[in-house]
């Protein structure tokens, strides 16, 4: 019998300046979203900021948990049982997002119009939340759950409570935390940081007029 594999959905309270920002204007304990099948949690996908330094240059993200060790977050995790297809599916979809990841772009335009509830779709394009529900969406998970629908993370929390395994500091299961790929801990200078976020959010716009 194989093992029960599972996809797990980690909410996350961050330390930063956008982080608690988000928390006051949304009024919930957690301000991230993030998704992975890896039961140590070591590396966690979202559309996040690339550099700390650049909060608004960002895009598809395979998060290092240091960036959530190193900031003493807390964390919430949902574990959610796959079947063997299920998880196929997830793995698929993971790595076709990661092989074409300079394509997607965060959605800042949605971000900004979460406090009104409405939600922007635009082409490869998302926000740590519908990235979530998108993944949720194409494994199906739960046919309540709809990447044409908009959620709030305090939304998707409740439908996920069932499912909650975890809550409290990021814990240490796994023995070789490394960055990686990830490049958040990697300065990138005032103007090379606002020259790429200008570009990006070209980008967003360029993709907004065509939708």
């Amino acid at each position: 019998m194989s093992e029960q594999k599972y996809l797990y959905v980690v909410f996350s309270s961050t330390n930063g300046g956008i982080g608690r920002f988000i928390r006051f204007m949304t009024k919930n304990q957690y301000n991230h979203t993030s998704v992975t099948l890896d039961p140590t949690l070591s590396t966690l996908y979202s559309f996040a900021r690339y550099h700390k330094s650049a909060p608004f240059y960002a895009g598809f993200v395979c998060e290092s948990c240091l960036r959530y060790k190193n900031q003493n977050a807390k964390i919430k995790v949902a574990a959610i049982p796959l079947t063997e297809e299920q998880y196929s599916t997830a793995t698929t979809f993971f790595d076709n997002v990661k092989g074409s990841k300079d394509a997607y772009i965060y959605n800042l335009l949605s971000a900004i119009t979460n406090v009104t509830h409405r939600k922007i779709s635009i082409n490869k394009a998302y926000t740590c939340v519908e990235f979530a529900v998108k993944t949720l969406d194409t494994v199906g998970i739960d046919n309540k759950i709809s990447s044409a629908k908009f959620y709030t993370i305090k939304e998707l929390e409740n439908l996920l409570c069932h499912s909650i395994v975890y809550e409290g500091a990021y814990p240490d299961w796994s023995e070789d935390d490394q960055w990686g790929d990830d490049l958040f801990s990697s300065h990138i200078g005032f103007v090379k940081g606002s020259v790429n976020s200008l570009r990006t959010q070209a980008r967003l716009l360029k993709r907004l007029v065509k939708s």
